[in-house]
């Protein structure tokens, strides 16, 4: 088996030191428990969904719904946390939260967890064993949002109620068993999208006085615009996350040009945004995205640490079968959280 290899160590480059170059995309391979994990994938993984995101662009949302609904489903074991359902905003949001079965605390941290799907597909209950765990692990709460979803709720809405939760969180954190001055947002591939452009749009809200303590990335989106990077190019295929269904999820989610333009982050304003940590997949078609933007970050004077986990693929947070590649990330952003700075 092949285990995960973090490129940067606190010992050798210092923590919020960007890794040196990779190996070249051509020689990335993927590893064995991510290659069993793709080779164990149905066979029309790809093509339903396509299909069904193609089907509800043109205005029939009925098989979406049906990939949605078997994504809505709990398939672990969540006796180690209390859950609990909360409807904001007049009810039409609901925030899964995700509490350590531990003495009350008003002090604990918190992590506002933004699910990726595309911005189409999942839910709180795809994301809920990192939502399980990164709450036990640190003994925080864990808020999770059910965003609207596109091609029905196309750009701005998601975005919208990633704020509205984190506003709503800032508000009620003693009442959830934590501290509003220690909220971290944080999300894979589209969630973490949606964390960076929530912390942007937190920034520059001055009436938003608590801003979030720490951004945390798993494989994110970031530039919805250009489609046509080296890591699509080389992994756009057989690896997770096919370059056709990402085109699907963008137009889904920022139908024209001018929708793309101001959902993506590509050429964001970065200065003032909060510490942040980004997983990097070798294997995954937002690996040069992912990469160049943790780069902007750190030139922008952000205190950044990019991890590129070697031979992992997309997904593995949300998926089975990873566990490597899971458990690396789960420390990862551990270790980032109790750092606190």
């Amino acid at each position: 088996m092949n285990f995960i290899k973090q490129e940067i160590t606190e010992q050798n480059a210092g923590y919020y030191t960007l890794p040196p170059k990779p190996r070249p995309l051509p020689e990335a391979h993927a590893s064995d428990e991510a290659l069993a994990f793709i080779d164990k994938l149905p066979s029309d993984f790809v093509s339903k969904q396509r299909r069904a995101i193609e089907n509800a662009i043109a205005g029939d949302s009925a098989e979406l719904e049906t990939v949605r609904a078997s994504r809505r489903i709990s398939s672990y074991d969540m006796s180690s946390v209390y859950v609990e359902d909360i409807r904001i905003n007049g009810g039409k949001l609901r925030l899964r939260t995700y509490t350590p079965k531990t003495p009350l605390s008003t002090s604990r941290n918190i992590l506002l967890y933004l699910h990726g799907g595309g911005w189409t597909i999942n839910s709180p209950e795809n994301c809920e064993r990192f939502c399980r765990d990164f709450a036990v692990e640190n003994d925080s709460t864990v808020v999770a949002p059910d965003y609207r979803l596109a091609p029905e709720h196309p750009y701005p809405a998601a975005n919208d109620d990633a704020k509205t939760a984190y506003l709503w969180t800032v508000e009620h954190a003693r009442l959830i068993g934590g501290s509003a001055e220690k909220i971290y947002i944080g999300g894979d591939s589209a969630g973490g999208h949606l964390a960076f452009a929530t912390a942007i749009d937190l920034r520059d809200d001055d009436s938003a006085k608590t801003k979030p303590r720490g951004i945390i990335a798993f494989y994110p989106a970031i530039d919805l615009e250009h489609t046509d990077t080296e890591s699509y190019k080389y992994f756009g295929e057989d690896f997770a996350l096919n370059a056709g269904l990402m085109k699907l999820y963008i137009e889904a989610y920022a139908p024209t040009p001018k929708a793309r333009k101001a959902a993506s982050l590509a050429a964001a304003n970065l200065a003032g945004l909060p510490r942040s940590l980004l997983l990097v997949s070798e294997c995954d078609i937002l690996r040069s995205e992912a990469e160049n933007f943790a780069e902007r970050l750190a030139s922008s004077g952000v205190k950044t640490r990019r991890v590129r986990l070697e031979g992992a693929t997309h997904i593995y947070i949300t998926q089975k079968g990873m566990d490597n590649a899971y458990y690396a990330a789960l420390h990862e952003a551990s270790e980032f959280v109790s750092r606190g700075e």
